[in-house]
């Protein structure tokens, strides 16, 4: 049994508004594995009704050749012999989806690469919102003076109208303006009073200076205080820098080995702070293994294993306990209690599934997609 999975990368440009050929990179990995070699490749575009508005060739089935380095590979859509992009197809439809198939030497069938990827953030669909903001535009222009009361307004509008702005609001370059000598402008002495000056200012205004017992004068630096200054700032006179955070490069850093290498699927998870690796299929047979990494001693132990081999499991955790679900041909769920280090039988799934995603919302366990029995794509979701 083969996984498939794609990454898509879409990028346009501004003069694709003139449908011209819209390049396109993806990635291709079977059974964990980058692809390497030519491969049949099908390419349409559809809306969110799912009716195609442009395909690479005359029918569905029409494909292209496309070399795959290293699983990575690219394409001009409407480009390489493939059909032109329509002149306004981005124009007339605001909300496309890219639809990529794939075709599998090995299982001798076409694969559709799921999900779709909807273009957005083009300069096509910019473009198409243009005469939407124009009629907008034209709509406010007709409002009359007055017309728009106070009661019309949201409490979010509301609210920000009757903020108070403090010095803390202020931008870098509205604070160097306000702070600036005017020499043609004149404040008569008395004439800011109390009630208006901001909260901040009147906090700030009504500290206490405190005097340091080493200190000569009141109002002296307190031995012991700390500010922050900006990076290569120097420090405020009375104080010393102490130290200087520096940035850390974040790099991967490999870690102690697992007993046995093998496709992982969903069976890997997080407990008590602990790493659980469960099941799996080393290239020859499915396994029913269950081992646990610790970060602190960097160290792997071997602990009872499943009831059966469990390919393409499916693991989450629940209460503190690790549950196994499902499995190639297995409908079964395991459950490890780590203070016992025992397995429990759980309660089993409808039908069997294989290569499903487990994962715990608001203290349940959601187990989504998969294949069933008969090797085929499921889209059901179990509780």
């Amino acid at each position: 049994m083969k996984n498939f999975f794609l990454l898509f990368f879409l990028f346009l440009f501004p003069w694709a508004l003139s449908a011209g050929p819209v390049p396109y990179s993806g990635k291709v990995a079977v059974n964990g594995v980058n692809f390497q070699g030519d491969a049949q490749f099908t390419f349409a575009l559809r809306d969110a009704n799912g009716t195609v508005h442009w395909r690479n060739g005359a029918d569905a089935n029409a494909s292209i050749n496309v070399p795959v380095d290293r699983g990575l590979y690219g394409v001009l859509l409407g480009g390489q012999g493939m059909n032109p992009l329509p002149s306004g197809l981005f124009l007339d439809h605001s909300e496309l989806y890219l639809q990529v198939r794939f075709y599998s030497a090995d299982d001798q069938q076409w694969l559709h690469m799921i999900p779709d990827q909807r273009i957005v953030s083009a300069p096509h669909a910019l473009a198409a919102d243009v005469a939407d903001w124009a009629a907008k535009a034209y709509k406010a222009t007709i409002v009359e003076p007055g017309a728009i009361t106070r009661s019309m307004l949201s409490a979010e509008v509301l609210a920000d109208l009757n903020r108070t702005v403090t010095k803390s609001m202020l931008s870098q370059d509205i604070l160097l303006d306000l702070n600036r000598t005017d020499s043609n402008a004149t404040i008569a002495p008395g004439s800011i009073t109390k009630s208006m000056l901001a909260a901040e200012v009147l906090a700030d205004l009504n500290a206490t200076s405190h005097s340091d017992a080493n200190a000569s004068s009141p109002g002296a630096v307190p031995a012991g205080s700390l500010v922050a200054v900006p990076a290569s700032n120097p420090a405020p006179a009375g104080y010393t820098l102490h130290q200087a955070g520096q940035r850390k490069n974040l790099v991967w850093e490999e870690k102690a080995n697992c007993s046995i290498a093998r496709y992982a699927a969903d069976g890997v998870e997080a407990l008590d702070g602990k790493l659980y690796f469960v099941g799996g299929w080393n290239g020859s047979g499915g396994q029913n293994i269950n081992e646990c990494y610790d970060p602190a001693t960097n160290q792997w132990q071997t602990l009872a294993p499943m009831s059966v081999a469990r390919t393409g499991v499916a693991a989450a955790v629940l209460n503190g306990k690790l549950y196994a679900i499902g499995g190639s041909g297995l409908s079964s769920v395991e459950i490890f209690d780590p203070s016992s280090g025992q397995w429990t039988a759980g309660p089993a799934l409808p039908g069997a599934l294989a290569y499903a995603t487990a994962i715990t919302v608001g203290g349940k366990i959601l187990l989504v997609g998969g294949k069933n029995a008969a090797n085929q794509n499921d889209n059901q979701v179990l509780e």
